[in-house]
């Protein structure tokens, strides 16, 4: 996975769309504002991707597996996850099913804690560490 197409994988089970995000991904990618913008292009787009197959299903909904493994403290860059959910709350509202996050650290979830006033209240409940 060293290209930024392979940050998203789509996948189908049982009627539910699953966006799987390996965040490891963007430590490979680099960190210049072009390629936060492109990462962000993906991820929208990966997002409308598993919406139009999810309504195949007569559903409006994604789940998504947030994936932080080998994620660490240095590899997260606040501001653009800030960024990042601003600008996903406002082009994909009310799309979230579920989010699981797994394989993170105790250090991950203090930063959760940081950035949540930030996200929908209503979001924030369908957010759950695995």
């Amino acid at each position: 996975m060293n290209n930024i197409n392979d940050i998203i994988e789509v996948t189908q089970t049982n009627k539910k769309v699953f966006l799987k995000i390996n965040v490891i991904q963007f430590k490979k990618i680099g960190k210049s504002s072009k390629c936060k913008d492109d990462i962000y292009k993906i991820i929208l787009t990966k997002c409308n991707e598993g919406v139009t197959i999810s309504k195949k299903f007569n559903r409006d909904k994604l789940d998504v597996i947030l994936d932080l493994w080998d994620v660490g403290l240095l590899d997260i860059n606040i501001f653009f996850i800030k960024e990042l959910i601003t600008k996903l709350q406002k082009d994909l509202p009310e799309t979230l099913n579920e989010m699981f996050i797994i394989n993170y650290s105790r250090k991950i979830k203090y930063i959760y804690k940081i950035i949540s006033p930030i996200i929908d209240p209503d979001t924030r409940k369908k957010i759950m560490f695995k």
